[in-house]
């Protein structure tokens, strides 16, 4: 978007925007946009390369971050991780090769991948929390 940011690395630089969004000079989009992106990122992206018939065990290619109480979203579906099983390579080499994930709630039967909470808070390394998240969008919500 015109006279947006590329790079915004602190909650003072989206609430700048967010303050200059209030002054009519920035459209709400780029910033609501922005918001999205950086809730996004504190998720990892795996494809779906196993999944049991009641749908709550799923095996992914290797993923160190996976760990037991983590968050995890699947399309619609949402919940947490109940047990991480890493499944070393079958040609003898001492990495794993696949991790294989027991959830709390089934994914659902159109699902392709599973987001996996990182394990570095994105939001903290911009010094923000998802509270902070919810009021800024709360905040656009009446500029859109």
């Amino acid at each position: 978007m015109k006279g947006y940011p590329k790079i915004l690395k602190t909650k003072e630089d989206y609430l700048n925007c967010l303050a200059m969004v209030q002054a009519g000079t920035l459209e709400a989009a780029g910033l609501t946009e922005a918001l999205d992106a950086l809730e996004k990122r504190r998720y990892i992206e795996s494809r779906l390369m196993a999944v049991s018939d009641d749908r709550k065990e799923v095996q992914i290619m290797y993923c160190a971050e996976a760990a037991i109480d983590a968050p995890f979203y699947s399309g619609t579906a949402a919940g947490t991780i109940k047990a991480v099983t890493n499944v070393m390579s079958a040609d003898g080499a001492d990495v794993p090769d696949t991790t294989t994930l027991k959830l709390s709630v089934a994914v659902p039967k159109d699902a392709v991948s599973i987001c996996v909470m990182n394990n570095v808070d994105v939001l903290a390394t911009v010094g923000m929390t998802e509270d902070d998240v919810k009021a800024i969008k709360g905040v656009l919500a009446q500029y859109e």
